[in-house]
């Protein structure tokens, strides 16, 4: 698993990734009403680009630790880089369900679409 390889390759402890998944849902959870509030409030596509790119960065930051051994230089810059950047991707991830959700319902508002809007919002929520 995922969990393992990071615990094996990239030297980080159980309990380190035990806050992470702590971290990022305790952001997600409260991501998903303060996004969907954002959602409502300003231009949803635009909220949900940023949350896109927010989550690309955070990737692409997680990446940057791994491949710079911020572990290695300090363990605990290290673990206060990797917690602070999951605190950060669980906000923007938490874009994808309320905000995709309401631009969604958007595409889908004429009369053919609204009687079967059930069974296409079914098919599309399947990914998850």
């Amino acid at each position: 698993t995922v969990k393992q390889q990071l615990q094996t390759q990239a030297g980080y402890s159980p309990l380190v990734l035990s806050e992470m998944d702590t971290i990022f849902m305790a952001t997600y959870a409260a991501g998903n009403i303060i996004n969907g509030k954002l959602g409502d409030t300003f231009n949803p596509t635009t909220i949900l680009a940023i949350g896109l790119l927010g989550s690309g960065a955070c990737l692409f930051l997680i990446n940057v630790a791994i491949w710079f051994d911020f572990e290695g230089f300090s363990q605990t810059l290290g673990n206060f880089f990797i917690l602070a950047v999951y605190f950060l991707f669980g906000f923007f991830q938490a874009t994808g369900g309320p905000v995709g959700t309401a631009v969604m319902g958007n595409w889908f508002c004429d009369t053919g679409s609204v009687k079967n809007r059930g069974t296409i919002f079914g098919f599309w929520t399947c990914h998850q």
